[in-house]
């Protein structure tokens, strides 16, 4: 369970970093050596995204050097989350990955 659980993670990272490449526009040029910071929202702590992107890290080091990763915490329940989500798609900043 474990191993699933690392494996969703780091697919869960590059689709993310796909998705943060892909709404920077084709106009942008991204530079492959510039850190990367995907960022979270979630709700409840932010104990477990940190360790499991510790652990993941760890085991990918080359994602270490490119990326951080930043979590958000938007409530105590998931209801937080999608209003936090709403009102921050329609200001158009500060979107979450």
């Amino acid at each position: 369970m474990k191993s699933f659980t690392v494996t969703a993670f780091v697919i869960s990272l590059l689709l993310l970093g796909q998705s943060a490449v892909f709404a920077a526009g084709a106009a942008e040029t991204v530079d492959p050596d510039e850190r990367v910071t995907l960022t979270q929202m979630k709700w409840g702590s932010v104990s477990l995204t940190e360790r499991r992107a510790q652990r993941i890290f760890e085991e990918f080091p080359e994602l270490g050097e490119k990326m951080d990763m930043e979590v958000i915490i938007a409530g105590a329940h998931d209801r937080d989350v999608a209003e936090q989500f709403c009102l921050q798609l329609a200001a158009g900043r500060n979107i979450p990955d």
